[in-house]
């Protein structure tokens, strides 16, 4: 998988997440549970207003993984 479909993929499984914490908070506004509806809000609105994108990799960061040997 390249790195753009990656982030693609988090960014889509981040906004269902977001959705899915506004859909409690609105449960939990009606239920009475104010803190919990506000804190779940704050939660969604973090996870759909996330900004996700692919990380550059360079040389000068090394290895892939520890203790691989550079060529």
């Amino acid at each position: 998988m390249a790195d753009g479909e990656v982030s693609k993929d988090l960014g889509r499984l981040l906004r269902q997440f977001g959705v899915r914490a506004f859909a409690l908070a609105f449960v939990a506004g009606l239920t009475g549970l104010s803190m919990l509806a506000l804190a779940l809000a704050l939660a969604g609105f973090a996870l759909v207003l996330a900004p996700i994108r692919a990380r550059p990799v360079s040389p000068a960061d090394g290895p892939a993984a520890p203790g691989q040997p550079e060529s």
